[in-house]
């Protein structure tokens, strides 16, 4: 897993190791984390990053830290 906050969009970025397991049921799954993202301006994608391994990448808009600490001046 990989969040890389100090970039705009904010980063964050999971591939699994190729394990596979019984699919949970229920919620939302994919669409609804895409759907959420989209609420914020950001997006989710998916897709298979070799090996039998599966990514999962978010980028979500932010403000950064300098922006913030300007604000408070």
């Amino acid at each position: 897993m990989r969040i890389d906050h100090d970039a705009s969009p904010l980063v964050i970025e999971i591939v699994n190791d190729g394990v596979t397991r019984a699919a949970a049921t229920g919620g939302f799954g994919l669409r609804g984390l895409a759907e959420r993202a989209s609420v914020l301006g950001g997006t989710v994608v998916s897709a298979p990053a070799g090996e039998g391994r599966w990514m999962l990448r978010a980028e979500l808009p932010h403000r950064s830290r300098e922006s913030f600490e300007g604000a408070e001046q």
